[in-house]
């Protein structure tokens, strides 16, 4: 069964949580696993927030679950409202979003942060690209 509930406690080296069902007088979760995207040859991360409101699917004695994911809400709009477009918000004000009609990738970062690339010994190749660096600075290392 589907249960609705607020994260009151993480685990994030476990990747679990406990979730506080409102409509069940406050009873709190024992730990419940957080769904991910991939967790094998490919593997993602993201912890909910203590006071997130989550998607939980129960068992039916409500014992044992998994926390689905967050939900909006009237309190917690969605930051985007395109179906084309992919925009995640951070909490320190960067910005991803993914424009797939426009085919827009873009990264807003805070003034405070930067940008890293790791490639190792590999390379980065542009092809058919226009590149426009604008900085007020520029540091440029022959390689």
């Amino acid at each position: 069964m589907i249960r609705y509930g607020s994260i009151v406690q993480i685990d994030p080296a476990r990747c679990t949580a406990r979730v506080q069902f409102p409509d069940h007088d406050g009873v709190v979760s024992w730990w419940l696993q957080v769904l991910q995207n991939k967790t094998l040859k490919d593997r993602s991360y993201w912890m909910p927030d203590i006071g997130e409101h989550v998607a939980c699917l129960m068992d039916e004695r409500e014992e044992a679950g998994v926390i689905l994911g967050a939900v909006y809400s009237e309190a917690d709009p969605p930051p985007e409202s395109d179906p084309d477009v992919r925009r995640t918000v951070h909490h320190d004000g960067a910005i991803e979003v993914y424009d797939r009609k426009n085919h827009v990738w873009q990264l807003d970062v805070p003034d405070t942060g930067r940008i890293e690339i790791r490639i190792g010994r590999s390379s980065i190749v542009m092809t058919d690209a226009e590149v426009v660096l604008t900085a007020p600075q520029f540091r440029g290392v022959k390689g």
